[in-house]
């Protein structure tokens, strides 16, 4: 959210100009900033944790089971799973 955001301000201030960007900051982002600023921003990673912490207090494996890579050795795609107490919770691509 916050890279598209960027994206748009940045066309904004290419197309329109300067004072019409800070106008709309003003309209529309600035009033929110401490709504937004309130909010818990946490990955889908780290949700997982918690909630099996909380659960079972095991802090959970991630072990990568498979690696695609381009000619470059670039990741593509990678296979993981998630363990818990020796027990496969959930995989993921």
């Amino acid at each position: 959210m916050g890279d598209a955001l960027e994206a748009l301000l940045g066309y904004l201030y290419i197309d329109i100009g300067e004072p019409e960007v800070f106008s709309f900051i003003e309209r529309h982002l600035y009033q929110k900033i401490n709504t937004i600023s309130k909010h818990s921003v946490k990955s889908y990673k780290t949700l997982v944790q918690e909630h099996f912490q909380k659960e079972t207090k095991i802090t959970p494996v991630y072990q990568d089971t498979s690696l695609e890579t381009d000619e470059k050795g670039n990741t593509l795609q990678y296979k993981s799973e998630l363990i818990v107490d020796g027990e496969i919770k959930a995989e993921g691509l």
